[in-house]
C-alpha cells in the first residue's frame, strides 16, 4: 500500500482505472484492522506496529486525494460499499487512540479540505474538535499535521466564519504555546519542535484571515514575544 500511495500521487489522473479498487482495498483494511483491535482484551497492548496497516491504508487514500484532486469526491460517491461510510471512517481514524493513526488522518483531512471539501462538510465540527485536541507537542508529528490540517480548513472556509466559531477560542489557546516556543511535555520539560512555530503562525494567520476577531483579543499574549 505504501508503494501504491506514492504511485497514485505521481500518476495523477492516469491512475483512475485502478483508483476504485485501491480505495476499497484501503477502506477494507481499515475496517478489518479496526474489528481485530476492538476484540483485543487490553488496548494498552496495541502499539504502532499493530496499527501500521491502518496508517498505510489512510496514506493510500491520501495519495488518491492528491492524485485525483477534485475527482476524488466522485470516486468516493461511486463506491456503493464504502461511499456511505467514508465520513464515519475518517472520524474514527481522527480520534484513534494511537497517535500515528491520527497523524495520517490529519494529513488526509488537510488534503480533503484543499481538494475535496464536500466530503468533510457534514462531519467538520467533530473533525475540527479532534484536530484541535491533537495539537499536543508530546506527539510532535501528529501535532504538526493537526495544526496544518486546521489551517487548510481555515483557507477553505474563506469568509464563512460559521464552522470555526465554536472552535476558535480553543484553537488560539492551543497555538499560542507553540508560537511562543514554550510548549512543555507531561513532566514540564521544554520541548523543541523544529518548524512547529512557523506552522502554528501560518495557521493563526489563516484563522485571522477568516475573522480577525478570532485572534485580535489574544494578540497581547504572543505578538510582543515575537517582536
Amino acid at each position: 500500500m505504501e508503494c501504491l500511495g506514492s504511485s497514485t500521487v505521481v500518476c495523477g489522473l492516469n491512475y483512475q482505472p485502478w483508483a476504485l479498487e485501491s480505495f476499497e482495498m484501503a477502506m477494507s483494511t481499515i475496517e478489518a484492522c479496526t474489528i481485530i483491535i476492538a476484540h483485543e482484551d487490553d488496548l494498552d497492548d496495541i502499539d504502532e506496529d499493530m496499527t501500521d496497516p491502518i496508517v498505510c491504508a489512510v496514506d493510500l487514500i491520501d495519495g488518491l486525494v492528491e492524485g485525483l484532486g477534485p475527482n476524488f469526491a466522485a470516486l468516493v460517491n461511486g463506491s456503493a460499499r464504502f461511499g456511505p461510510t467514508f465520513q464515519n471512517v475518517l472520524q474514527s481514524v481522527a480520534e484513534h487512540f494511537v497517535s500515528g493513526v491520527r497523524m495520517s488522518a490529519f494529513a488526509l483531512l488537510g488534503d480533503l479540505a484543499r481538494l475535496a471539501p464536500s466530503l468533510i462538510e457534514a462531519g467538520l465540527p467533530q473533525l475540527l474538535s479532534e484536530a484541535i485536541s491533537s495539537i499536543d507537542p508530546v506527539h510532535p508529528a501528529t501535532c504538526n499535521n493537526a495544526v496544518w490540517a486546521v489551517g487548510e480548513v481555515c483557507v477553505r472556509c474563506g469568509e464563512n466564519a460559521g464552522p470555526l466559531i465554536p472552535h476558535a477560542a480553543d484553537l488560539v489557546a492551543s497555538l499560542i504555546p507553540l508560537l511562543m516556543g514554550n510548549a512543555v511535555d507531561m513532566d514540564g520539560n521544554e520541548l523543541s519542535l523544529p518548524g512547529i512555530a512557523e506552522n502554528a503562525a501560518t495557521t493563526m494567520g489563516r484563522l485571522a484571515s477568516v475573522k480577525a476577531e478570532f485572534v485580535s483579543p489574544e494578540l497581547g499574549r504572543f505578538l510582543l514575544g515575537w517582536c
